[in-house]
């Protein structure tokens, strides 16, 4: 079924996040369990528990009377049971029989969802437009909103607005949804709201309230034979593939998951390069919104080597746009080309002379990277 969870565990990256379910680990005083791996094969599982977490470090105690060998070059597993919650970490410190170690850039806990949610981000279309009945007199013409979209799934929205756009629209309110993204719904589609909590975002690989922003969650009540309902199912099935990325083998671009996890490990010897990178990711997924007329152009016209190398951290959703139009054999030279390697430096350096190159086809009219600028009706 189209939005079915494939798998079990989540990956979070939000520090604030980590930190507080951290705590809930510290204040439960449950057990760890902790390995080292070596040669694709575990070494023998040991009895733990968390003695202090802070904002830079972790440390660890083993049970009485475990063992104390531990190898200083293998990686360093810790399981909890609350959330069937589970981290690494390469590098480690050893007293007597406490561990210290880094504070966790992320950890993987079991998945409670049952429906997968896709997400908008910082290049996407994000517009929800909405219709919703006046608060105080119900024979006034209804209110028309709009808002940006969080995320989507086969089962309902989430979305942002401020706390004063807020007063209009309590739980339980009906909303009347007449787009999303850039696709205009051939007819209002029902949906309800069902919970209103404060919003979190993310800026520059740091997670912080954002003043004064509320969430939104949406669940749908049209029957699913509704041609409103299929237009959405449509929109989360074109979503779901992008997200999934060109069905080829070898390297096309890398999953949320994987971009977020590669731009943190930059930022831990390099913070602003890897803020430069994160911006420029930003910039260049813009080019998703080309046609497919001025995608081939941009392609003939831009410096191959020079775009791959730019493209190494981008999303597995960008070259799934930037090259599904295109000729197999063009296809195939570049993600030849994508699938070498490059250092993070060499990375930016090629985003910003792409950034470069583009904003001079910009600005000539050559190139359009306005997704309103070519709405659809689904």
């Amino acid at each position: 079924m189209v939005g079915e969870i494939p798998m079990q565990m989540w990956t979070c990256f939000d520090i604030d996040y980590i930190r507080s379910h951290l705590d809930d680990i510290l204040d439960q005083k449950g057990e760890l369990t902790i390995w080292q791996s070596s040669g694709g094969k575990d070494r023998e599982k040991l009895k733990a528990h968390l003695y202090q977490v802070d904002k830079t470090e972790i440390t660890i105690e083993l049970a009485p009377g475990e063992s104390t060998l531990f190898s200083a070059t293998d990686p360093l597993y810790i399981h909890s049971s609350f959330n069937d919650t589970i981290f690494k970490r390469d590098h480690f410190k050893k007293n007597g029989r406490l561990i210290s170690f880094k504070f966790p850039l992320e950890i993987r806990m079991k998945e409670k969802r049952k429906i997968l949610r896709y997400p908008y981000r910082y290049q996407d279309s994000k517009v929800v437009a909405f219709n919703t009945p006046h608060p105080t007199d119900p024979s006034q013409p209804n209110i028309k909103m709009s808002s940006i979209l969080i995320d989507i799934s086969i089962e309902g929205i989430s979305f942002v607005l401020s706390d004063r756009e807020l007063r209009t629209l309590p739980i339980g309110t009906d909303l009347y949804i007449t787009r999303l993204t850039d696709q205009i719904l051939p007819n209002a589609h029902l949906a309800k709201i069902l919970y209103i909590s404060p919003y979190r975002v993310n800026k520059k690989g740091q997670e912080y309230n954002s003043s004064g922003m509320i969430k939104i969650g949406a669940k749908f009540l049209e029957p699913l034979e509704s041609i409103s309902y299929k237009s959405i199912i449509s929109l989360v099935t074109k979503k779901q593939t992008r997200i999934k990325g060109l069905d080829v083998e070898g390297f096309n671009g890398l999953d949320y998951e994987d971009q977020e996890r590669a731009l943190r490990k930059i930022a831990e010897d390099n913070f602003i390069l890897s803020n430069k990178i994160r911006d420029s990711i930003e910039q260049l997924d813009r080019l998703r919104y080309l046609t497919t007329s001025m995608k081939q152009q941009f392609l003939l016209d831009v410096n191959k080597d020079l775009l791959a190398a730019a493209l190494r951290l981008s999303s597995k959703e960008l070259i799934y746009d930037l090259l599904i139009d295109v000729s197999d054999r063009m296809r195939e030279e570049f993600l030849y080309k994508l699938n070498e390697q490059k250092p993070a430096s060499a990375v930016q350096k090629a985003q910003e002379e792409i950034c470069k190159f583009i904003l001079k086809k910009e600005k000539a009219g050559e190139l359009i990277l306005d997704p309103t600028a070519f709405e659809q009706y689904v």
